[in-house]
């Protein structure tokens, strides 16, 4: 599809979200990964939802320290943006939608105990102590997501339809990836294990799919 024929339309249900200062700044984006080279934007992908809205908050940043914002001139120099551009005022409204977005969801997935904090995770697990819970997380038996600075861990480690030696071993083979990738892999469908999310299918004791499945999204 050609960047310049992309719409509202072109983008399903996430289109339809959008307000008329994010959809400009989303249109403009998905122009550039179209020019950008294949094994590039391939990479961003290999990025959690948590890890990019970090790298475009931290580029807006970086922008304003330098007196830019989204690669256009300072707003005193006198250079007039390209048509077309994305404004600051636009750049600022979608990354704050974005935030807040985020923000919403992690508080979704802590009401519905979806992940636990330290506390909550060690007494899930059966008071086992902080040295044991920090000693599974050191050796990637275990793993946390980041919210607002705190540690926050999934509670289908402590699921009783789970088998948790296999669990943890799922979880080794992911190694050093981000929490946050983590969790997406193991709570998003995969085509190789039937539509499923690879936890679902752990219930169901396909552990050896899993690890495959695994095995294939670090290396991807």
């Amino acid at each position: 599809m050609d960047a310049a024929t992309i719409e509202r339309g072109d983008l399903g249900a996430v289109g339809e979200k959008l307000d008329s200062a994010a959809l400009p700044v989303v249109l403009s984006v998905i122009s550039e990964l179209l020019r950008a080279p294949e094994q590039a934007v391939e990479a961003l992908f290999l990025l959690s939802d948590e890890e990019v809205g970090g790298l475009l908050r931290h580029a807006r940043l970086v922008g304003r320290e330098k007196g830019l914002s989204a690669g256009l001139a300072p707003a005193d120099s006198g250079r007039v943006p390209p048509a077309g551009a994305v404004s600051p005022a636009e750049l600022d409204a979608f990354l704050g939608s974005l935030t807040t977005q985020e923000h919403q969801w992690h508080e979704a997935l802590v009401k519905k105990k979806l992940l636990l904090n330290s506390s909550a995770m060690r007494a899930a697990l059966g008071g086992i102590s902080r040295q044991a819970l920090s000693q599974s997380l050191t050796a990637n038996r275990i793993f946390s997501v980041d919210m607002a600075g705190e540690a926050y861990f999934p509670a289908f480690y402590a699921d009783p339809r789970i088998n948790r030696r296999l669990l943890e071993g799922v979880s080794k083979i992911l190694g050093e990836l981000s929490g946050w990738s983590k969790w997406q892999f193991f709570t998003q469908p995969k085509e190789s294990l039937g539509g499923v999310a690879p936890i679902a299918a752990l219930r169901s004791g396909k552990s050896a799919d899993v690890r495959r499945a695994a095995q294939g999204f670090v290396e991807r």
